[in-house]
């Protein structure tokens, strides 16, 4: 074999590992941007597992008993609540401070999952969410001094009435007093204030949401009682997005209310915030669960 004949099989040769160099190094690259896609994709489905084993769960915090800040800590009824969801559900809670007249448009921009504010059942509002099933129970409730001889709603005639301007109280009472041709002075009320109120002695008589009104009275010692039964009975539950996300948390905080009725939860939980059972319809209230 000539030495011409050696070199263009040498030349040859080179050529041909210099092919089969680029085409590993274009395997090698090629290879390269799959791991990372594929890193990527298994970092992306990681961070959507997490997220989704989140629950936001929105609420105000100057609702005591059942949501308030102390020494910057978020605390009461429905936090407790929602923690043992949490461990009921081996979810992870986040709360999300709002106030209660923004809470259910976070709810439909899907900034949160769920409100806890002590969120009345009514008819437009299960048209437009799923909720949970109820886990408290309430009334709209006539309180009077401890020293009046009222004995039912018909003597407050021509009497002064503060109502709560934040539940339903205040529509409850306007529905009453044209019933029954009351001519009630009707003024607006928060719970928050009513100790100053009954300070001022401004009324003859309050309306307000019995749960919340017997805990203030309690907790301040307020000379008030009870005026006859309870004017409107109500149940509470969370409420969720009509959509399939919503239907499975639905599902989720509905097994672990349940497990937490099943086991005492719930009721020792109420017990320790507002010294009476909420949760296992108390008081005699009418709706049952």
């Amino acid at each position: 074999m000539g030495l011409s004949s050696l070199g263009i099989r040498l030349i040859s040769s080179l050529t041909a590992l210099k092919c089969l160099l680029s085409l590993f190094r274009y395997f090698i690259v090629k290879l390269q941007k799959n791991i990372y896609l594929l890193l990527i994709t298994i970092g992306l489905i990681i961070s959507l597992n997490v997220n989704s084993e989140t629950i936001k769960v929105g609420l105000s915090s100057h609702y005591y008993p059942f949501n308030f800040k102390k020494a910057g800590h978020i605390q009461g009824f429905e936090v407790d609540i929602w923690k043992e969801i949490g461990k009921t559900s081996h979810r992870q809670i986040k709360f999300v401070l709002s106030s209660f007249s923004n809470s259910f448009k976070l709810l439909n921009d899907k900034k949160i999952d769920t409100i806890a504010n002590q969120v009345t059942l009514t008819p437009k509002r299960e048209s437009n969410y799923f909720f949970s099933t109820p886990y408290t129970y309430d009334a709209d409730q006539v309180f009077v001094k401890n020293t009046s001889h009222y004995h039912n709603i018909k003597d407050l005639k021509n009497r002064r009435i503060v109502a709560d301007t934040i539940s339903d109280s205040n529509l409850v009472l306007s529905r009453l007093n044209q019933e029954h041709n009351l001519n009630l002075k009707i003024t607006p009320l928060r719970v928050d204030n009513l100790k100053n109120i009954v300070k001022l002695d401004y009324a003859d008589a309050y309306v307000m949401e019995r749960n919340e009104a017997v805990v203030y009275i309690n907790h301040f010692n307020l000379p008030l009682k009870l005026l006859g039964p309870p004017i409107e009975t109500f149940k509470k539950a969370y409420p969720f997005r009509r959509d399939e996300q919503g239907r499975q948390l639905k599902l989720i905080v509905d097994k672990a209310l349940s497990q937490m009725r099943d086991n005492g939860k719930l009721t020792q939980i109420s017990l320790k915030w507002l010294g009476m059972d909420i949760t296992r319809n108390p008081m005699g209230l009418s709706n049952s669960d």
